[in-house]
């Protein structure tokens, strides 16, 4: 699964550290065109913002009743300084819902 697969979960797991439900986002895409990143990131964020609303999240994994929420990115490729005030955004608007969101580049 991957940022392409706008209606997926790539991952779910708890941190032991916060003993928050993460859900984790694998972004393997490069930043050549920012917009329709941007516009499939925002629409697997929505996916995700609906998983953890509906209550769909806590009857696919029951050990998430309880929790806290988080979201994770994780990307392949260094964010472009186009893209970081859209990030900002997005961590507000994912925090409201109760979900604050984190992004992270992975070392491959």
């Amino acid at each position: 699964m991957a940022i392409e697969a706008t209606n997926e979960v790539d991952a779910v797991g708890v941190d032991k550290a916060s003993d928050e439900t993460v859900l984790t986002i694998i972004d393997s895409l490069d930043w050549d065109n920012v917009s329709d990143h941007l516009y499939l990131l925002q629409e697997k964020l929505n996916a995700y913002l609906g998983f953890i609303e509906s209550g769909e999240l806590a009857s696919a994994y029951p050990g998430s009743a309880g929790r806290k929420c988080r979201i994770d990115l994780i990307l392949r490729f260094t964010l472009p300084p186009a893209a970081v005030a859209s990030f900002e955004k997005i961590g507000t608007i994912t925090k409201d819902y109760g979900a604050p969101f984190r992004w992270e580049v992975a070392n491959v």
